[in-house]
């Protein structure tokens, strides 16, 4: 169960979050890329990712997991749907032919990585219009994020978690930050950037991307006074884990 704390903290799921300007936005990202030179400076997922986790049935939010990837030595992403109480969503029940079945809701991983996949010049500013990989694999947003097993996402969260003990091991979102994200005109996936906060502790930092994987950063809308530029919207804001975790369960402080 949460403490009362955390379920006032926590009263409205669907809100957490909060929209950044982008000179805030780079100074988390440049802070993240100069204290972790080594380490992954952005994760690429197409728009199907986060639309199939929040089509799952009662969906207020998405738990981002800090993971880590044994075999590839890198960190990586796992994404859950969680509930308005902030429990996670692992199965939902559906009417079928035969009857009430549970349906497995989708854990969602294999984002596209920067580097590999990162701007000619190689570092990860937001404006750079140009995104390139290493090889000659051309990019593909249909392909960038797909769903895992349970076992496997617990694998992931449980190794960052012994490998890194005092790091962040969540992030809580609202559906709103990520509804608003989606309906950019373009937007053709999420690119989340490592960042760091004016706490020096490691927060996420959301953008949209347009079918070539540029981030978007603005956008015309037509008025009634005419074409006018809009800022695309940037968004922050995730509730940490710690402090704010989510109750244990059979998946331990993970799933």
């Amino acid at each position: 169960m949460m403490t009362h704390q955390k379920t006032a903290l926590l009263k409205d799921i669907s809100k957490v979050g909060e929209f950044v300007a982008p000179q805030k936005a780079q100074e988390m990202i440049t802070a993240w890329q100069q204290q972790e030179p080594e380490g992954v400076f952005s994760f690429l997922y197409g728009r199907h990712v986060f639309e199939s986790i929040l089509a799952v049935p009662h969906c207020e939010g998405i738990r981002v997991f800090n993971a880590f990837m044994e075999q590839e030595d890198q960190q990586a992403l796992v994404l859950v749907a969680v509930d308005a109480a902030g429990k996670h969503i692992l199965n939902y029940p559906v009417q079928t032919s035969e009857g009430m079945q549970l349906i497995d809701a989708p854990i969602m991983d294999f984002a596209v990585r920067c580097p590999p996949w990162c701007p000619g010049e190689g570092n990860t500013t937001l404006d750079r219009t140009t995104w390139r990989h290493t090889g000659n694999e051309p990019l593909n947003l249909e392909k960038a994020g797909a769903a895992i097993t349970r076992k496997e996402a617990q694998k992931m969260i449980s190794a960052w978690q012994i490998q890194e003990p005092d790091a962040v091991f969540s992030f809580l979102y609202g559906r709103d930050i990520f509804d608003t994200i989606l309906s950019v005109p373009g937007c053709a996936g999420i690119r989340i950037f490592n960042g760091i906060n004016e706490e020096q502790r490691q927060a996420l930092v959301f953008v949209p991307v347009n079918v070539k994987g540029s981030n978007i950063l603005q956008y015309n809308v037509i008025t009634a006074e005419g074409m006018r530029i809009t800022a695309a919207p940037l968004a922050d804001g995730g509730i940490p884990c710690p402090p704010l975790c989510p109750a244990v369960d059979i998946w331990g402080r993970s799933l």
